[in-house]
């Protein structure tokens, strides 16, 4: 498994960096969200379309 960093300072930042992070056919296992403004739903809700995507 190799460990990958996602950055965004907004909702599309986040969800561009995570869909360049899956382009190489990688699926994460075990997502670790740090966020500073609590938008917690808006994140997990980026990880949960990008994973059904996939």
């Amino acid at each position: 498994m190799q460990a990958k960093t996602i950055i965004g300072i907004n909702q599309e930042d986040i969800q561009v960096a995570l869909k360049e992070s899956l382009s190489d056919g990688d699926k994460p296992t075990l997502p670790i969200v740090f966020t500073v403004k609590q938008e917690r739903e808006v994140v997990c809700s980026i990880l949960h379309v990008a994973l059904k995507e996939k």
